[in-house]
């Protein structure tokens, strides 16, 4: 999942996953799994453009 984690977005995937198990009804304890970031990415959006995101290591 790719979510806003900058500091003017902030949404922590833990808080999605929790949310998305209330929905399906699940009952899970947040001991019983883990979150792991695998890649950052930036928007090269500009004032109204399309969102492209690319890796921080494409950006150099």
């Amino acid at each position: 999942m790719l979510v806003n984690a900058s500091s003017s977005g902030n949404i922590k995937p833990t808080i999605i996953f929790e949310k998305f198990c209330q929905f399906v009804g699940i009952d899970i304890s947040p001991l019983a799994y883990q979150v792991t970031r695998l890649e950052t990415y930036t928007d090269t959006a500009k004032d109204g453009d399309v969102h492209r995101f690319i890796s921080l290591a494409e950006v150099g």
